[in-house]
This record gives C-alpha cells, sequence and structure tokens, in this order.
C-alpha cells in the first residue's frame, strides 16, 4: 500500500485531469440550452407574430421587436405600436429597427417585408452572441418552420429566401 504524498501533488494533478474532462462537457451543455432556449423563443416570436396580424390585420405582421413588446406604460396599454404580446426578457422597447436583442447567449430580431405600413413576410433570427454561446444560428418566416445553419454568429439577418434554405430542424 502506498502512502498519501505530504505535497499534495496528486491532489491538484487529479483535479486537473477532472476539470479538463468536465469543462469542454460543461460548455458544450451550455450550448445545447442556449440553442434549445433559442427554438423556444423563435417558436413563441412566431406565435405573436400570428397573433399580431389576427389582432391588427391591417397592419399585418411586425416590423420589429419592440412592437410585441409592452408599452413603457405597462402592460394594459396595447396598441398596435406596443402589442404587449411577449415580457421585456425577450423584447423590449430598445430592439426597434436594426437593433437586437439578446436573450440566453443569443442575439434575436425581426424583420419583415412591409410596403405601405402593411407587412406581408417577416423573418425572425437567433444567432449566437459569440462562438462560446452556440454553434448554430435559427430563423423562421411566416410560414412558421423553424430552420438551422452552423456558421459564426451572424452580423445581419439573412433573407426571407437564404432562411428557406437553411434545414428544416428535426
Amino acid at each position: 500500500m502506498r502512502e498519501a504524498s505530504s505535497s499534495g501533488a496528486f491532489d491538484v494533478g487529479g483535479i486537473l485531469v477532472v476539470a479538463a474532462i468536465a469543462i469542454p462537457n460543461l460548455l458544450r451543455s451550455r450550448m445545447a440550452a442556449n440553442e434549445a432556449s433559442a427554438v423556444g423563443s423563435l417558436r413563441s416570436l412566431n406565435t405573436a407574430q400570428i397573433t399580431y396580424e389576427a389582432t391588427y390585420p391591417k397592419k399585418g405582421f411586425t416590423p420589429n421587436l419592440a412592437t410585441l413588446g409592452q408599452d413603457s406604460r405597462g402592460a394594459n396599454f396595447q396598441s398596435p405600436d406596443h402589442a404587449s404580446f411577449l415580457d421585456d426578457t425577450l423584447v423590449n422597447q430598445t430592439c426597434a429597427g436594426d437593433a437586437w436583442c439578446t436573450r440566453s447567449g443569443y442575439h434575436f430580431r425581426v424583420t419583415a417585408s412591409c410596403k405601405q405600413h402593411v407587412c406581408t413576410e417577416y423573418i425572425v433570427v437567433a444567432t449566437p452572441v459569440d462562438n462560446n454561446t452556440g454553434t448554430r444560428s435559427f430563423c423562421s418566416t411566416s410560414e412558421g418552420v423553424v430552420r438551422w445553419k452552423k456558421s459564426a454568429p451572424l452580423t445581419s439577418p439573412p433573407t426571407v429566401a437564404e432562411c428557406k434554405s437553411w434545414q428544416v430542424l428535426q
């Protein structure tokens, strides 16, 4: 039988081996959780877009994320400009225009095809904040199908045609 080392070298070495095995697995599981959250958020955004179109048929779909969120006065102040369909954890008033909203390691953005203030098509996209938070970007259009593409984080959303060329999420 061997006597334990008084230097503690075995203890530190053992900890380093365990850390070398565990840390990559923890990072992969965190990325998987971020990706699952992004897909869930895309589905919520699709539902909110369909609800918006049904509630405000003269407007069509929303042109940005902020429109799906709350008015600064609260959830009781619904309007075509602030529908209050989603809470501020995903959408808020800073998510208008070219701005991205961030949640659970992913950036989100909505763009729409609008003519005369009526939006007939939209695309919602989720892309990792960086390569440590996810490896896939996701998108969906008014058809409600979530699609994905393995890529570096996007700097601009894809077009509807580009989104429809991505793989369908099974």
